[in-house]
């Protein structure tokens, strides 16, 4: 039920911390108010389903407070600077 192109929104998010429009930046967030008054038709259906799926299978650190837009960026990088 959630929309293609939210699910691959927030995939290359937790994969890669690529920025997202905003809708997906207020589920990220975790600020609902947000979210639902940026929500598309298709998005405001799936809602429940979208943040179900960020609970089952996003990382803590990358969703679900008010700094993550900042934060999950620099994680990534620190994770990919030490791989290197």
């Amino acid at each position: 039920m959630i929309p293609r192109r939210t699910q691959e929104t927030l995939e290359a998010w937790i994969a890669n911390a690529r920025p997202t429009g905003s809708f997906c930046a207020a589920v990220i967030q975790n600020d609902l108010r947000l979210a639902c008054a940026r929500a598309d038709e298709s998005n405001h259906a799936a809602l429940f389903e979208i943040v179900a799926w960020m609970e089952e299978y996003a990382p803590e650190d990358s969703w679900g407070y008010r700094h993550a837009l900042e934060t999950w960026p620099r994680i990534i990088a620190q994770k990919r600077a030490r791989t290197i």
